[in-house]
């Protein structure tokens, strides 16, 4: 690594550093990375870009780890456009090493002009079998339209299976009238997206849950059945869910009505495993615009009694800044944070890769949220290590100078790439 000696050298994206805060950061950022201290920089890739396969955009992913390795990240491959409503399939990439390549994209499920999206997943641990819940609306139906009983159908809830990995599926199955929409007799409805959980305390344990708008569907019986938990309070709509480590539930949801003016996370507890659920709780350290996001449980270390908890949005008043947060206490508070994508960012899902890693599929661009999906994989440390960025010049050696223009690049994957804004000469070489 090369350390420069100029006044007003490089600029990130975000601020200017003088030659006296360049060499204070490099060095900071030489110390943890010995060969005994490094952690692995975030390594990222595109999954899903606008255009692709025939597909105008991919939004809505899914991202979860099977019981034995294989990745799936799941996003709906919108046909037309953008828009939500109209021509959507439900599309699937799989990784069987663990994300480092990632197999060709396959359609789950299609249903020519029609509506197929929401992807929530999860694995039943005693049957292996892994269970996909979507939501299905005609093409021609809007949002609004639904909503107000106006639309020509109604916005149902399906399900399908693999017990391959998901290199098959079943053919989906729709649950409704058993379980119609939330809102009757039309209503727009959601599950998820992103994943479910399955149950590891009291009673139910061994329950496979998938959050949907204001309530859970559930089984008892590993998916011969499903049934609606109990009705969360109004002000809430996509959700994820997590089990706390004293078996309570949390739902953490996207604000709606009144609970959008706070630009915060909502927050609704069950005590008794889903049959009924506390007041909406407004989640203060976790600001958000009015978007999905995602949070999971982690084993500390190989105890399972022992969880920590990981949560990604964009963490700002608009789509931008894709962050991701710890919390050691059962989601009372979030005091590790690091941001993923500096620029536009949307929709997000987590999962655990492995026993070190943890992996992110999120919605990130230049442009638009939109413009890619996104895979992120870091291993849990990272996010605490202290460095703020580590610029690698190892292509650069004294005397040489590097001229106006020149890019560097971050290589602890921070996302602070920098440019040379004056002519700055190499004087020295470190090498960590």
């Amino acid at each position: 690594m090369s350390v420069f000696a100029q006044k007003l050298s490089l600029q990130s994206r975000t601020s200017t550093y003088t030659h006296y805060d360049l060499i204070l950061l490099l060095v900071i950022s030489i110390l943890p990375l010995s060969a005994t201290n490094a952690i692995e920089p975030l390594k990222e890739q595109v999954l899903y870009q606008r255009g692709w396969w025939g597909y105008n955009t991919f939004r809505i992913p899914a991202l979860f780890e099977t019981q034995s390795g294989v990745l799936l990240a799941f996003a709906e491959g919108r046909v037309n456009s953008a828009s939500d409503t109209g021509n959507i399939d439900m599309v699937l990439r799989r990784s069987l090493d663990s994300g480092r390549t990632w197999l060709p994209y396959q359609v789950v499920w299609s249903d020519g002009i029609n509506t197929c999206g929401n992807p929530t997943v999860l694995q039943d641990p005693e049957k292996g079998r892994i269970w996909l819940f979507m939501t299905h609306n005609l093409g021609q139906d809007r949002q609004a339209e639904i909503q107000n009983g106006t639309s020509d159908g109604v916005r149902t809830i399906w399900s399908c299976y693999s017990d391959d990995d998901g290199a098959s599926w079943s053919a989906p199955y729709c649950h409704y009238p058993a379980i119609g929409p939330f809102s009757p007799p039309n209503g727009w409805d959601a599950t998820g997206p992103g994943r479910g959980i399955v149950l590891k305390h009291g009673p139910h344990a061994g329950r496979l849950i998938i959050p949907a708008i204001w309530r859970n569907i559930y089984s008892d019986d590993h998916g011969l059945t499903w049934h609606e938990s109990g009705f969360l309070p109004p002000g809430s709509s996509e959700s994820q869910i997590v089990e706390l480590s004293n078996g309570i539930l949390l739902r953490n949801d996207r604000a709606t009505g009144g609970y959008k003016t706070f630009n915060r996370r909502i927050f609704c507890k069950s005590h008794d495993q889903g049959a009924s659920w506390t007041p909406l709780i407004v989640a203060n350290e976790l600001l958000t615009p009015i978007c999905q996001a995602s949070t999971i449980a982690l084993p500390c270390h190989d105890d399972d009694d022992e969880q920590f908890y990981v949560f990604s949005n964009p963490s700002a008043l608009t789509r931008i800044r894709m962050t991701v947060q710890y919390s050691y206490d059962n989601c009372t508070t979030w005091p590790i944070d690091k941001m993923i994508h500096t620029g536009p960012s949307g929709y997000s899902c987590l999962t655990g890769v492995g026993n070190d890693h943890i992996g992110l599929l999120y919605e990130g661009g230049t442009v638009k949220y939109y413009d890619s999906i996104r895979f992120a994989k870091f291993k849990r440390q990272w996010i605490h290590q202290s460095t703020v960025f580590c610029w690698d010049f190892e292509e650069f050696s004294a005397p040489q100078t590097l001229s106006a223009g020149n890019e560097v690049h971050d290589s602890q994957g921070y996302g602070y790439d920098g440019e040379v804004l004056s002519p700055l000469p190499v004087i020295s070489a470190l090498i960590n």
